[in-house]
């Protein structure tokens, strides 16, 4: 996610507690590497189920981590490729009935890295993939993060700090699936790092916040209830 404080910044020590900064972080060499830290950590909260509330998501965990692990799989090459820096993947699940039992929403990026020449090295923000998890709006995982070593380059491409991404392919990514008596519906939305001169500033922050969780018009496209809808 934005760094926004010292959330991003990799402790000189690992923190007092080294258990649980090893379930939130890892440390990778290279993209793709990190990509597969990055789907370990969120496997690993999803299936530990700490967080009493995701007991309620084990009934479609296969389903979830089969689509998140494609998913994040390929988030190097579509960073590189077409500045891909942020993917919200949400799941939903109706019972028979159409009533919906709940709504898991994993969140990953690629961060850009803290320029204060200031500060020393081992205490500066490095490049990274952030990840979160919210169940029914609630966070129930992370914020964690895959970091980079410092200099290096990659990720190719950085959410910048206040910018923007554009949505991209909008309404592409969706299905549904059965996991036994229960239906999984999921959608994933990916972000596009814009130019700067190509962001449009004029929008307030509410409004670019609604406008980011606006519905794509292709769900129309499926029965209602569906993706969250109705």
């Amino acid at each position: 996610m934005p760094a926004k404080s010292s959330k991003g910044k990799v402790p000189a020590t690992k923190a007092i507690d080294d258990e649980k900064w090893k379930k939130l972080n890892a440390e990778a060499g290279e993209p793709h590497e990190a990509a597969q830290k990055l789907y370990e950590l969120i496997r690993g909260c999803i299936s530990a189920a700490e967080e009493p509330a995701l007991a309620n998501v084990q009934i479609a965990r296969e389903v979830i981590e089969d689509t998140l692990k494609n998913s994040i799989k390929i988030f190097p090459t579509f960073n590189e490729k077409y500045r891909i820096v942020e993917v919200w993947s949400t799941f939903w699940a109706y019972k028979e009935d159409g009533k919906l039992l709940w709504t898991l929403k994993v969140i990953w990026d690629a961060d850009e890295p803290e320029d204060d020449e200031n500060k020393p090295e081992d205490e500066k923000i490095r490049p990274h993939y952030g990840w979160e998890i919210y169940l029914d709006g609630k966070r129930v995982g992370g914020p964690g993060h895959v970091y980079f070593p410092p200099h290096t380059g990659d990720p190719a491409f950085y959410r910048k700090m206040n910018s923007r991404p554009k949505e991209e392919d909008t309404g592409r990514y969706q299905d549904q699936y059965w996991a036994g008596k229960v239906r999984i519906d999921w959608a994933a939305r990916v972000r596009k790092l814009q130019a700067e001169e190509h962001e449009d500033q004029s929008l307030s922050e509410e409004e670019y916040e609604r406008q980011r969780q606006r519905p794509p018009n292709a769900w129309n496209n499926f029965d209602l209830p569906s993706f969250g809808r109705g």
